[in-house]
């Protein structure tokens, strides 16, 4: 991201730190800006925070749209050089909006505004974090003259590379911590009762919050799974024969392909509901139209839920 955090805005501009020749042969002079070394910071910056963001995400890296993605936010590091008499009012929501959005439609390939607000998010959240951490790390501990001495001896200035070293360990560690929370997550359920509706028909049952599911419909509505046997007591053993066997005539549907543990490729039929409530101790929330795939097993025996929903509900 072109607004990186802090500790590049000391590098850049505040000229805190300089630039050392194991960066470039060329020092970093106050009075002129070296394009490449420039281009680097950003590049790298963002592509750790793409990175980081990705791994959250669970999206599979795919290191060319990535690498596309941070090279678009360092190319926009450039505007404020540029065109420095630039107005800050059409600069900033370009900046903070705009280009940012874009580096997560490219990075992600994310469809429809809701799948591209999360990344979005995730992204700046990450921007922030990092940036706070390396500013404690450099300004309010000995980290940084330690990490300093021990690469270029103790009268070495600080370069970029300690910047580069620092947001790297940072980020491995980010990522373990999430990873860390995501199996303690994992390991405990998360049950609601649910209330789904189409038509005058209704069902109420017990849905399992499934953070791991990543099935969407083409147009980015996230799709719960519901129990063939329940599906049957809510539609209709004729309805559900129909979905069972694709044939037309009954409830509109759509086929939408998946992969799950011990089936490498399937189908499953989804039919769009008019509202699903879903019961969250004393707040209910209320979900319109969603989406319920029809599952073809029978997995709620012996289970305290019938439904699976989706973690982007």
């Amino acid at each position: 991201m072109c607004s990186m955090s802090k500790i590049l805005r000391c590098i850049l501009f505040m000229r805190a730190l300089n630039l050392t020749k194991s960066v470039s042969d060329m020092l970093y002079n106050p009075s002129m800006l070296y394009i490449d070394i420039y281009f680097l910071i950003n590049w790298t910056m963002d592509m750790i925070l793409i990175i980081i963001t990705g791994h959250i995400r669970r999206n599979k890296p795919l290191l060319i749209r990535y690498m596309f993605a941070a090279c678009l936010g360092a190319v926009w590091s450039f505007v404020p050089v540029i065109a420095s008499d630039m107005p800050k009012w059409i600069f900033a929501p370009m900046s903070y909006i705009g280009i940012c959005a874009f580096m997560c439609r490219v990075a992600y390939s994310t469809k429809g505004f809701r799948q591209l607000l999360k990344p979005v998010i995730i992204l700046y959240l990450n921007t922030w974090v990092m940036g706070g951490i390396l500013n404690f790390l450099y300004f309010q501990t000995k980290a940084g003259i330690w990490l300093k001495n021990i690469l270029y001896g103790e009268y070495a200035v600080p370069s970029v590379w300690w910047l580069f070293i620092c947001a790297a360990i940072v980020g491995g560690v980010w990522i373990v911590a999430w990873d860390w929370y995501r199996y303690i997550s994992s390991n405990r359920k998360i049950i609601y009762p649910v209330e789904i509706q189409l038509g005058k028909k209704k069902i109420n049952a017990m849905a399992l919050l499934d953070t791991g599911n990543r099935l969407y419909t083409p147009g980015g509505t996230p799709v719960s799974i519901m129990d063939h046997n329940l599906a049957r007591k809510w539609l209709g053993d004729q309805e559900v024969e129909k979905l069972d066997d694709r044939l037309e005539g009954g409830i509109p549907y759509s086929l939408i392909p998946y992969q799950s543990i011990g089936k490498e490729q399937g189908v499953i039929a989804v039919i769009k509901a008019d509202q699903m409530i879903i019961h969250k101790g004393t707040l209910d929330e209320t979900v319109a139209t969603p989406a319920i795939g029809i599952s073809e097993l029978c997995f709620s025996a012996g289970k305290e839920y019938q439904v699976i929903l989706h973690g982007g509900i």
